[in-house]
């Protein structure tokens, strides 16, 4: 972005935060929006909106900005994790728990800084429990055949075009 159009949308992003912090949640959005306009592919004026808007309690806009904000930075945890959290109030309850997983995947340290961290524990400790189980049924001198036989089955059904190839935006 241009270096006049990246001050004026970090100004409006601070403008933001500075209302959502006061409980201005329309303002903040407005703000969030203008910061939006000046620079359409700013990750964290989505996030930042989808925030406010949760907490507005306009789920429907706050999933699509987060949505939006996953797809501009893959890699951003707190986006996964406020997904998370917006899927949670939807009652999507599913959902929240792979986008939890996701997040934790991408910063370990974000359950320790979250308000919900108990809940997010009791997630995690369940995820681990699961990957300990298959781990110990890997370790099985039996695990090496089923696996084989897994793969060779997997290929026979490509090869009958029973699967379709994975392509990366399907992840």
């Amino acid at each position: 972005m241009a270096a006049a159009a990246s001050k004026d949308a970090e100004f409006y992003l601070k403008r933001g935060r500075l209302y959502a912090d006061k409980g201005k949640l329309e303002r903040a959005a407005a703000e969030y929006t203008k910061a939006i306009e000046l620079y359409p592919d700013y990750q964290k004026a989505y996030r930042l909106r989808a925030e406010a808007y949760r907490t507005a309690g306009d789920l429907d806009s706050a999933l699509d900005d987060i949505n939006k904000a996953v797809d501009l930075d893959l890699y951003d945890a707190q986006a996964f994790m406020l997904r998370g959290l917006i899927h949670k109030d939807r009652g999507e309850i599913e959902d929240y728990e792979e986008e939890f997983r996701v997040a934790v995947l991408l910063d370990g340290d974000l359950v320790s800084h979250e308000t919900h961290g108990e809940e997010f524990a009791r997630i995690l400790k369940a995820y681990e429990e699961s990957e300990a189980i298959w781990e110990e049924l890997f370790s099985r001198p039996e695990s090496d055949a089923f696996l084989l036989k897994m793969a060779e089955e997997a290929l026979e059904d490509h090869r009958q075009g029973k699967t379709k190839p994975l392509k990366l935006e399907d992840l």
